[in-house]
């Protein structure tokens, strides 16, 4: 191509947006972005908490230290020496329900408490 042919192109692409249309934003555009960015500036502050807590690089060792301190809980409450206590269960259950017990609890001879 010579250069009169491309400065002429050149010349003709530049006016043929002479008679194009200014863009127009779509209606209500920016009152609908005021309203997204407010929208995101108004979360609370449990909702940034939770955002927060729902990630999985904390939920996960979260939940595994919950689940490992609650194993420790039950295992360290649970008495090792099972027989003995069994025995004293035993002897409370006869000591409650004797026969002694149950009629001193209540006079005979005026059925009153």
């Amino acid at each position: 191509m010579d250069k009169n042919k491309l400065d002429k192109l050149v010349e003709e692409t530049i006016n043929s947006m002479d008679a194009a249309d200014p863009a127009m934003p779509a209606p209500f555009l920016l009152t609908r972005i005021k309203a997204r960015m407010d929208l995101e500036n108004a979360a609370g502050a449990w909702e940034k908490v939770s955002a927060f807590l729902a990630k999985p690089l904390v939920a996960f060792p979260a939940l595994t230290l919950v689940l490992a301190l609650n194993f420790w809980i039950i295992k360290s409450s649970v008495p090792d020496n099972s027989v003995s206590n069994a025995a004293d269960y035993s002897k409370v259950s006869t000591d409650d329900y004797s026969l002694s017990t149950a009629t001193s609890l209540f006079d005979i001879e005026t059925a009153q408490r």
